[in-house]
């Protein structure tokens, strides 16, 4: 493909003026869809710097007495920063307790938490005091008790320990232990929750709960983390029992090739030998100014563009769902219970995501992957200075009887070599007991599911065509099913029973 031609194409289709919303919910506004790698690492840090929390932990919330464990990103400092919202909330002072020999990156995080509380008049200022306890003195703990009564008035005193120091030898344990049961003593009313890294030393008569499904965590920097030597005392993660909004896969080795030129030419389509221009120009000067700016932009976005590959977005975003709770003024995210559709749609798009990337690590292609693309985010946020352009855009297309009801394809590449290719990944699997039955269901499955995504490439050919008929010179269009979870020999015999679909067989790849 020409450079002229590769990089309007890319100006169109990853330019400014297509812009795509990630389809997970969002306060007030959904996300637009990052482009660029700095983008997208603000775009995961957002995701899971949010207040998500697993189902039933908010109900923890009406305890006095909570103490909280478990490994880091569990949502320790989330639910200590919560209830300190809802009593600031409810009129107290909020007192923070650190007893570690140093000011802990927990404790500070907890800080800044309840002070952007009380910016957003959630509870008048001087609200929120921090403290420090020398547990090894007696002295300190009967000072600090004094001064938890003095600043808490007449109302309850309320204390966060945020993080305590593991305790990795018996003194120490039995220290934590004696500061606990002094607080008690004293104030035998008091509102107070703890947490630690460790499940050593949960106070006496407290709620203990102990959290080890991540969820502030990326995967990928989870994974690094499970290969570190395990600290006594702190318990594993557990599985995730809900999908991530991103979340990577063990790396695969799939080696997956486009076919050479020559094998390519004989299986082209016959439509692509017919240059359609069609000239649906408004404003010339404002189409040919609109091009300019796109490609302008495209440049800056992707500066190296011509000789390398870019994945749009830079990684895939699962398909999950949550709901919404308000606590104190906060909105914490509920992650629903997963979709079994869902979840084996995000591990199949995560395998064939896995297979390009090695395809341009040991081939280095020259291409654009783009994932998470509905037609209708094509040129749908142009500036105002070019909403009169002329290009083609997707309302345009003609509709034929039940385009509606065909879902977009799942990944589209414009490569340099082999134009554009659209693809449509479906999650099949032809795991079964050896019985007839379950293979007569297997074979009726695909079928299904091989002839919805034909569906979904003929109208992805026809849009595709549409959205370049107005360049000079016919562009190739071409199509893959991907089965990931079928085995050729099940695709061979359904093909077999199915003559209707064998004539589609050069484009898929199980």
């Amino acid at each position: 493909m020409k450079d002229d031609l590769y990089e309007g194409l890319i100006a169109r289709f990853c330019g400014p003026a297509t812009t795509s919303a990630v389809d997970i919910p969002r306060t007030p506004d959904s996300l637009p869809l990052p482009k660029t790698l700095d983008q997208t690492v603000s775009v995961i840090g957002d995701f899971f710097d949010r207040c998500t929390l697993c189902p039933g932990m908010t109900e923890l919330l009406q305890e006095r007495r909570v103490f909280l464990s478990g490994p880091p990103g569990t949502g320790k400092t989330r639910l200590l920063g919560l209830v300190g919202r809802k009593w600031l909330s409810e009129g107290h002072v909020v007192q923070i307790v650190n007893t570690s020999t140093e000011l802990t990156s927990a404790t500070l995080q907890l800080v800044k938490i309840l002070q952007e509380a009380q910016s957003s008049d959630i509870s008048p200022n001087e609200m929120v005091v921090s403290l420090y306890c020398n547990t090894k003195r007696r002295k300190d703990i009967r000072d600090l008790i004094t001064n938890l009564k003095a600043t808490a008035g007449e109302k309850y005193v309320c204390v966060l320990v945020d993080d305590r120091e593991l305790c990795l030898n018996r003194e120490k344990s039995q220290r934590i232990q004696e500061f606990f049961e002094s607080l008690l003593e004293d104030l035998p009313d008091i509102n107070c929750w703890a947490s630690s890294c460790s499940t050593d030393n949960a106070p006496e008569g407290w709620r203990s709960e102990v959290l080890t499904i991540p969820i502030s965590c990326p995967p990928a920097v989870l994974r690094e983390a499970m290969k570190e030597k395990r600290i006594p005392g702190v318990p594993p993660y557990s599985e995730i029992k809900f999908t991530p909004p991103t979340e990577g896969m063990p790396e695969l080795i799939c080696m997956f090739t486009f076919a050479n030129d020559r094998q390519e030419d004989a299986i082209e389509d016959r439509e692509n030998t017919l240059a359609v221009v069609v000239s649906i120009v408004l404003d010339k000067k404002v189409t040919v100014e609109f091009q300019e700016f796109l490609l302008k932009k495209v440049r800056e976005i992707f500066p190296d563009m011509r000789n390398t590959c870019y994945f749009v977005p830079s990684i895939y975003f699962n398909k999950t769902r949550y709901k919404t709770e308000t606590v104190a003024g906060q909105v914490v995210y509920i992650p629903d219970p997963p979709d079994p559709g869902d979840v084996q749609y995000n591990q199949v798009m995560q395998k064939v995501l896995l297979c390009l990337r090695n395809i341009v690590k040991t081939k280095h292609e020259r291409m654009f992957v783009l994932t998470n693309f509905n037609y209708d985010d094509y040129l749908n946020n142009p500036d105002h200075s070019f909403i009169k352009h002329g290009l083609p855009v997707p309302a345009g297309l003609k509709k034929q009887k039940g385009d509606n009801e065909i879902s977009c394809v799942d990944f589209l590449i414009i490569h340099r070599r082999y134009g554009v290719v659209v693809g449509v990944v479906k999650t099949v699997s032809d795991k079964d007991d050896g019985s007839e039955d379950r293979k007569k269901k297997i074979d009726h499955l695909m079928v299904t599911e091989v002839s919805e995504a034909i569906l979904q490439l003929t109208k992805a050919v026809r849009m595709i065509k549409h959205l370049i008929s107005d360049q000079n010179h016919p562009l190739k269009v071409r199509q893959t099913i991907v089965l990931p979870s079928a085995a050729s020999s099940t695709l061979n015999r359904v093909l077999h029973n199915h003559p209707d679909l064998a004539q589609h067989d050069k484009y898929i790849l199980g």
